[in-house]
């Protein structure tokens, strides 16, 4: 595999250290892209009973019950960690959007549910979180730039 980036001459040239392509960008696109417009498209497009299915799935694979500790990464605005905490999961929701983190809030509020929503970037994980389980749905190691990046 060959890696290319542009000289002055707007030739491609060879790529000498493949670390330097992996390196994150100070600002990926991503960082500011999910405002209400894109999370408000994102919280219509899945129908609840696809959530239910996927949780189940999640579920059945962990072979983990309620009340196991779920950290939901790149939680977006908690589809699946509503849906945990509906059922009685002790979860952990990181997203990099303040938006989404906020929905996911109030919505865990209007509905007495505990769940511990953070803003966070999922290439720097908290430390003192603590999970029996550790889910990552969706698209979001698509958002990685990097080999680096995606091993965790």
């Amino acid at each position: 595999m060959s890696s290319f980036s542009a000289d002055a001459g707007n030739q491609p040239a060879p790529v000498a250290n493949m670390d330097a392509v992996a390196q994150p960008t100070a600002a990926a696109w991503y960082e500011s892209f999910f405002t209400e417009l894109p999370n408000q498209f994102w919280r219509g497009a899945v129908p609840p009973e696809v959530t239910s299915s996927e949780v189940e799935f999640i579920v059945r694979a962990s072979g983990r019950s309620a009340p196991s500790r779920v950290l939901d990464v790149a939680c977006g605005s908690g589809r699946h960690t509503l849906e945990l905490a509906r059922r009685g999961f002790a979860v952990t929701g990181l997203d990099i959007s303040a938006e989404a983190i906020e929905h996911l809030r109030r919505t865990a509020e209007a509905e007495s549910l505990y769940v511990d929503a953070r803003l966070s970037d999922m290439r720097v994980l908290p430390g003192e979180i603590t999970a029996d389980v550790a889910i990552c749905m969706g698209n979001a190691f698509g958002y990685l730039e990097g080999y680096s990046e995606q091993i965790l």
